[in-house]
């Protein structure tokens, strides 16, 4: 009778040390690989937001769109809740083809919100329509600048014409991920940001 071959026991080590090897090289590059995809679609929504203002501004003679920055918080007090901003998701709803899907960052979860959040509630996204803060009226800002910040009133200067009045459009914020999604937080690239000049990027350090 023909004895059938089987593996020795220093064999079946080795395969299961080559297996986790394999394990530990591969799985790193995969959760790069994916972070990294979740990045570009996050930047890739902070565009379309971009263009959304843009238009909404077209739309309403320069005007910048009146957004709430936390809805569920600022909407419940006094004089706002008199007259509630809109949440992001809202006005910019129709700029963006009724896509909800454009305001939620692929790596929106909730770290360290610091106010009580509602059960079963785990992403900024199901809590404030947005994985993104806006900011409520474009002015006052703090601006960056050669010299230090700027701290510009409403009084001095037209949102629809920033270029003319700053020469740092570029470093002002328009909206960014509530929290760094992206990694720890004051790492680089933890928090992705539009900016005025209505290109998207990491934000340097977060507000």
């Amino acid at each position: 009778m023909k004895k059938e071959k089987s593996f020795t026991l220093i064999e079946l080590l080795v395969v299961v040390a080559i297996i986790a090897l394999l394990t530990g090289i591969l799985v790193p590059t995969v959760s790069k690989a994916r972070a990294a995809a979740k990045r570009a679609g996050c930047l890739a929504n902070l565009r379309s937001i971009g263009q959304a203002i843009k238009s909404y501004m077209s739309d309403n003679h320069d005007f910048y769109p009146p957004m709430a920055t936390m809805p569920t918080i600022e909407n419940t007090e006094e004089p706002m809740k008199q007259h509630p901003r809109p949440r992001m998701c809202d006005i910019l709803a129709e700029y963006v083809g009724n896509e909800k899907k454009v305001f939620r960052c692929p790596a929106d979860h909730i770290i360290d919100p610091g106010t009580p959040v509602p059960q079963g509630i785990t992403t900024w996204y199901q809590w404030q329509g947005s994985s993104y803060q806006p900011r409520s009226t474009p002015f006052p800002l703090s601006i960056v600048n050669d010299n230090g910040y700027w701290l510009l009133s409403r009084e001095n200067a037209s949102y629809g014409n920033l270029e003319d009045v700053v020469g740092s459009v570029s470093k002002i914020v328009l909206a960014h991920d509530y929290e760094n999604f992206h990694g720890k937080k004051d790492a680089p690239n933890s928090v992705m940001a539009l900016f005025a000049d209505f290109h998207a990027g990491a934000m340097e350090k977060q507000e």
